[in-house]
């Protein structure tokens, strides 16, 4: 699955997924999007990076 066809599944703009790619900021409902295109747990694709 490309990031096209990842954005169209999950119902997000290409704004979002340029987020995303950038490594900034993005809803927990765009998690959640992801969770029930892939059917997992939010756990398996967030990683909590403690910062100093």
């Amino acid at each position: 699955m490309n990031k096209g066809e990842l954005a169209k599944a999950a119902e997000i703009s290409p704004y979002t997924m340029s987020k995303l790619a950038k490594n900034e900021y993005v809803s927990l409902e765009v998690i959640a999007r992801f969770c029930k295109v892939f059917h997992c747990d939010v756990g398996d694709i967030v990683k909590m990076i403690e910062e100093d």
